[in-house]
């Protein structure tokens, strides 16, 4: 972290260009520039350090990475690098919105399938309360009229949880 990069390419820059020019075959006579480009570094994983979701210009979509500008001289023969700097994007209100929403509808997806779950079990429930209803009315023992209470009770509390996931729905779907 304390090497000076910059400089360091500089030199490095400088060194290469007099190489070149003590080297009189190398010399090209031609357009000489200085150029720059802004290119796509695309970054996978969930630990990437610093990296942002930044607009891809070539494919138009925007991609999870890094720009790197990068400020060259062209000599006619070669691309010599100059200077450079990283850059992320913050990215757009309407990024923060897609991702909101997905987040929106994983939850609903999480609730719809938890109301399925619990209305099979709601159907159970009070498939088996019904039997034990019968029991009671065919056989009034005391063991059977627990039985009953116990299961009017677990239906209760799943019926509770089943109209509290078909609220959650409803508000969530708002």
């Amino acid at each position: 972290e304390l090497i000076d990069w910059r400089t360091l390419l500089l030199l490095h820059a400088k060194r290469f260009r007099f190489l070149m020019l003590q080297n009189q075959s190398t010399i090209i006579n031609g357009i000489r520039a200085i150029i720059f480009d802004d290119t796509q570094i695309e970054k996978t994983g969930k630990k990437t350090e610093k990296v942002s979701s930044t607009f891809d210009h070539v494919t138009m979509r925007y991609v999870l990475g890094y720009k790197l500008l990068v400020c060259g001289f062209w000599d006619g023969g070669s691309f010599i690098p100059l200077d450079f700097s990283f850059h992320r994007e913050k990215g757009t209100k309407n990024q923060e919105l897609i991702r909101i929403f997905k987040k929106v509808q994983n939850v609903l997806k999480k609730t719809k399938c938890a109301l399925e779950k619990c209305t099979g079990c709601l159907l159970t429930k009070e498939l088996s309360l019904t039997n034990w209803t019968r029991n009671c009315e065919f056989k009034p023992k005391k063991t059977n009229e627990i039985k009953l209470t116990n299961a009017q009770s677990i239906y209760n509390k799943v019926s509770q949880k089943h109209n509290q996931y078909v609220h959650d729905l409803t508000l969530r779907q708002k």
